[in-house]
């Protein structure tokens, strides 16, 4: 919610300065929700503030959605969406950034790393659940110990050193997999030069 706050006063201010133009009856209810920036609230003037967000983002995808019908009726009229419109309502709906749409193109993704994602939607939650499948499964350098459960009939002690050659290989080609994707990446920037 002070996140939300925050960001109202950002789009009020700008609009005091001339900078975007916002009407009046979304001017009223950016107000109340601005002016809780940096109070202390309780759970239920939380949820109701809320509330009073969910209305205003109503609105702007209804101003949205109009100025979306023009667009496509612009091939039948003469008439041309309002940038107007587009804009404050882009600029109120912004108070978010939508990590994973940022990072889908991220040559690093599920390479190196899992998809960045801050959010409660489907994609996110799928998102969240493929990072989990892909941190459990990452190439890594693991300890010896960890293959006791695979071979239980084997006394593990007596193979110590066969073990031993079995990790310094895996780590051998881990490193050999990380040397390949780096030569990879200087190949890729000398052809793009």
């Amino acid at each position: 919610m002070m996140r939300i706050s925050a960001h109202f006063n950002y789009v009020l201010k700008r609009h005091e300065q001339g900078k975007l133009q916002i009407p009046s009856e979304i001017i009223q209810q950016l107000y109340p929700i601005a002016s809780l920036l940096n109070r202390n609230l309780e759970y239920s003037q939380i949820e109701s503030n809320l509330y009073s967000v969910k209305k205003l983002l109503k609105d702007c995808v209804a101003e949205l959605g109009n100025e979306l019908q023009i667009a496509t009726d612009g091939c039948k009229s003469a008439l041309r969406p309002n940038d107007s419109v587009i804009r404050y309502c882009q600029a109120i709906t912004s108070y978010k950034e939508v990590e994973w749409l940022a990072d889908k193109k991220n040559t690093d993704a599920f390479i190196n790393r899992g998809m960045k994602t801050n959010g409660h939607s489907p994609i996110d939650l799928m998102i969240q659940q493929t990072n989990q499948i892909f941190e459990q499964n990452q190439l890594i350098p693991r300890p010896i110990e960890q293959f006791r459960n695979l071979y239980p009939q084997i006394e593990f002690d007596s193979f110590t050193e066969q073990a031993q050659q079995i990790k310094n290989d895996y780590n051998s080609n881990v490193k050999n997999r990380i040397e390949l994707e780096e030569r990879q990446k200087m190949m890729k920037d000398l052809i793009l030069e």
